[in-house]
């Protein structure tokens, strides 16, 4: 699961729909994605950075966890 994109797109005050419809996906796709239970494509990556304005890197915002560190 893609826990840090989660608090990321959580601490900017967006919920999963919203969210979702910002970056031109269903809400179950994006939700699968967040899962791992599908890839997110690279211009989904490189949209989501730039919606999130995120001072993170791209390896620590998709970073796959099993569990919060």
């Amino acid at each position: 699961m893609y826990y840090r994109l989660r608090n990321e797109i959580d601490r900017r005050g967006y919920t999963i729909e919203k969210f979702a419809a910002l970056a031109n996906m269903s809400e179950k796709s994006l939700r699968n994605k967040l899962n791992g239970i599908t890839d997110f494509s690279w211009s989904e990556v490189l949209l989501i950075r730039k919606l999130l304005d995120s001072n993170l890197s791209l390896e620590e915002l998709f970073k796959r966890e099993d569990k919060i560190a």
